[in-house]
C-alpha cells in the first residue's frame, strides 16, 4: 500500500512538509482489510477501510524523504487527472445519449417525452 501519513506532530505545520509517504505490504502484521463498500457508480473501484494497529514499517520503506509525502502525493495526482477526466466525459456522453434515445422513444399524451 501506499500510506501517506502525517508525521510532523505540529498542528501548524503545513501539509506541504507534515506528511511523509511509505510503502506498506499489504501482509504486513496488524493490517485489517475491512468490508467492500457498496459505491453508487464506479462500481468496479474496490472501495474498502483499511485499519493500521500497531503496524511496524520499516525505515527503508519511507518514500523519497521524511516531509516528502504531499508532494508525492500530488505528483500522482498530476498523472492521473487527464485519464479521470476523460472518463467522466465518456460517461456523461453515455448518459446523454440514453437519455436522448429514451426521451424519442417515450411517449405521453401521445407525443414522445422529447417534446
Amino acid at each position: 500500500y501506499f500510506l501517506l501519513a502525517r508525521t510532523d506532530p505540529d498542528p501548524k505545520a503545513p501539509a506541504s512538509k507534515a506528511f511523509t509517504g511509505f510503502i506498506v505490504e499489504a501482509n504486513s502484521p496488524g493490517i485489517q482489510i475491512g468490508r467492500k463498500e457498496m459505491n453508487m457508480g464506479q462500481r468496479c473501484s474496490d472501495t474498502r477501510g483499511i485499519v493500521f494497529e500497531d503496524v511496524r514499517v520499516p525505515k527503508e520503506n519511507v518514500l523519497i524523504a521524511e516531509g516528502a509525502g504531499f508532494k508525492i502525493a500530488m505528483g500522482a495526482f498530476d498523472k492521473t487527472r487527464a485519464p479521470v477526466a476523460a472518463g467522466a466525459t465518456g460517461l456523461a456522453k453515455r448518459a446523454l445519449d440514453e437519455a436522448t434515445k429514451y426521451a424519442l422513444e417515450r411517449k405521453t399524451f401521445g407525443k414522445p417525452i422529447v417534446e
